[in-house]
């Protein structure tokens, strides 16, 4: 399975190159509306709600909190979402859509980061994943590193993570550090026998 996720992730980061896209520019997600898409319709919703909570509401914890309960988010059990931050403290909402069932979470501080997750049979990424985060970035001046592909062993599975990091359009660093990441973990969960893929979009902010 690590080689599919490694093919996988790696056309994404034939894609981003360290460059800005004009301020003016019209966001990915946002071109020809009405059109039709052959993308996976869980994909283009898992974007969608990585924009609407991490990139217009996150930082501000209140602003993503307010918007949860706004959609009609579940708050998330403590229990739940300690399993899925370990040790740092967050919280989180579900949220049940026709495209499927997605997580919010909410990462405070030190690792302060905003995330949507959501399961599937295939990884859950759009071709707009990275356009939509470099048009992001370049509202600010800034632009995307060259990506980091960190392959990682799971308990039962394997997890890979792309990251990219927001710089100066000169390539210097910035600060706060900022951060996208688009993680894969692929792994059998202990109640489903299944394989079982989830897919999580992350924004992180690190002063």
């Amino acid at each position: 399975m690590i080689w599919f996720l490694r093919l996988f992730v790696a056309s994404l980061m034939a894609a981003c190159a360290p460059s800005a896209i004009a301020e003016d520019a019209t966001p990915p997600s946002a071109q020809s509306p009405g059109a039709k898409s052959d993308e996976n319709p869980a994909a283009l919703r898992l974007l969608r709600l990585f924009s609407q909570f991490c990139l217009q509401k996150f930082p501000d914890d209140a602003a993503v909190a307010s918007e949860a309960n706004e959609v009609g988010a579940a708050a998330m059990p403590a229990g739940e979402v300690k399993a899925l931050l370990q040790n740092d403290p967050g919280r989180g909402w579900t949220l049940d859509l026709p495209e499927g069932h997605f997580r919010i979470v909410l990462e405070s501080l030190p690792y302060h980061a905003c995330g949507i997750r959501s399961f599937g049979e295939a990884p859950l990424v759009s071709k707009l994943d990275l356009p939509l985060m470099k048009f992001h970035a370049a509202q600010s001046k800034h632009a995307l590193s060259k990506p980091l592909l960190l392959p990682n062993r799971l308990n039962g599975g394997v997890s890979v993570v792309a990251g990219y990091d927001v710089i100066n359009e000169d390539g210097s660093a910035i600060s706060p550090k900022e951060s996208f990441m688009i993680v894969i973990d692929s792994y059998v969960a202990p109640s489903d026998p299944k394989q079982k893929v989830e897919t999580r979009l992350v924004r992180q902010i690190v002063p």
